[in-house]
Order: structure tokens, then C-alpha cells, then sequence
């Protein structure tokens, strides 16, 4: 596959919205983007299915936050190359059991210094092990985050790697009743995502544990 596309600048990216940190450029131009991509599937057996998933992007006219120091500003700054990997498998291990998921490796390069763009993961994973039987169904999900580099002007360390672990549950008892059960950042970890700049020297904290208990009813 081969593409070519664009992105305009955001709203907020052109006008001011009364955000005292941030200041808006009304010069910014377009992003341009052009991308090739090759999928290859295979299925050893009817119970695994696996692909494998090569890109190549390029990106003129990048947007980026300038950290000025007490505000952030974007702009067109540079350009960015970008290539990487993915790996899926789905497989069906018996009729109440399956399990899944996928990796992902990438690796930009920012033209203008030569360096990491920053802000994207290198490596992120997925798993999700799947069990159904009657009424019953059980989902235990994982998502691993790791390898995050700042942009080359930000000389703070790199955010820590995580992992984080979502389990759902549902009972599903006739055909009008159902309960389930979601637990979302089951271990309670504290994990951040990197914030643009310095302006929010502690990151982007994400959510604590969540827990949901939905009660489902049909007339």
C-alpha cells in the first residue's frame, strides 16, 4: 500500500481559546504525509492465525509544541522519517479458550537534528487471554508502554516503561439479564505519558484503578 495525505492545523492550534500556557499560530501550514506499508497473513492452522506488518512513513512540515518556556507555541519545524514493525496472532486454543495480541516496534528520526523524534513509544505490546463458556465469559487484558524519548530540546529523563492490566467479567443469566464486572488498571499502577515541553515538568499522570459494574436489563 502507498499513501499520501495531510494534516491541518488544529483549532486551537490557529486561534487563542483562553489557555494561558499555550499560545496559538495563525501562520502554521499544513503537514504533508506519505507512507508505504506491506501486510503479509498466514495461517499455519485453522486454530492461528498470524500477520506480519512493515511501514515506512515521511512527514514534511511537521507540527510540534515549542516549549518558549512559559508558554508552548507550534510550529513548522523539520521533517520526520519513520519505520517499523508489527506482529499479530490470534489463537483459538480450544473452545472456551483463546488468546491474543500483537507488538509493535518504530523508530522516528527526527531529519532536523538526527535524533529520536521523541513522544512515541518504541515498543508497545498487547496480550488478551479469552475464556466463554455458556453464560459465562472472562477477558484478562494486558498493555505494555515502553521506550518513550524526549524531543532532543527537553533534557528531562525519559518516562518510566509500564504495563498495565484490564480484566472483564460478564454473566449473562437469560435473555433480558446480564451483569458484568470491568476492572480497569487492575494493579493500580501509577503511569504517566509524556507531556509536550516542560510546561508540566510531571507528565500526564493516567487514570488509578477504575471499576465498573453494569447491570443490564432488556424489556
Amino acid at each position: 500500500l502507498y499513501g499520501q495525505g495531510f494534516r491541518a492545523p488544529w483549532v486551537t492550534e490557529l486561534e487563542n481559546l483562553g489557555v494561558p500556557i499555550y499560545r496559538p499560530n495563525p501562520s502554521l501550514r499544513p503537514e504533508r504525509l506519505r507512507t508505504a506499508e506491506l501486510f503479509i497473513g498466514y495461517r499455519p492452522s485453522p486454530e492461528l492465525d498470524l500477520g506480519l506488518n512493515l511501514y515506512r512513513h515521511a512527514t514534511d512540515d511537521q507540527i510540534r509544541q515549542q516549549d518558549r518556556g512559559f508558554y508552548i507555541e507550534p510550529e513548522n519545524v523539520g521533517d520526520q522519517v519513520g519505520e517499523g514493525l508489527e506482529l499479530q496472532a490470534d489463537w483459538r486454543l480450544d473452545a472456551r479458550w483463546s488468546l491474543g495480541g500483537w507488538y509493535a516496534y518504530q523508530y522516528n528520526t527526527d531529519e532536523t537534528t538526527g535524533k529520536n523524534a521523541g513522544y512515541t513509544p518504541q515498543h508497545r505490546a498487547f496480550a488478551s487471554l479469552r475464556f466463554e463458556h455458556g453464560n459465562a465469559f472472562f477477558n484478562l487484558r494486558a498493555h505494555y508502554v515502553g521506550d518513550r524519548a524526549r524531543v532532543a530540546e527537553d533534557p528531562r529523563d525519559e518516562p518510566d516503561d509500564y504495563l498495565r492490566l484490564d480484566l472483564l467479567g460478564r454473566y449473562t443469566f437469560d435473555r433480558r439479564f446480564s451483569v458484568q464486572l470491568d476492572v480497569r488498571n487492575l494493579l493500580n499502577s501509577n503511569d504517566r505519558e509524556p507531556a509536550p515541553g516542560t510546561s508540566l515538568p510531571q507528565d500526564i499522570p493516567l487514570p488509578g484503578r477504575n471499576v465498573y459494574l453494569t447491570f443490564r436489563v432488556r424489556f
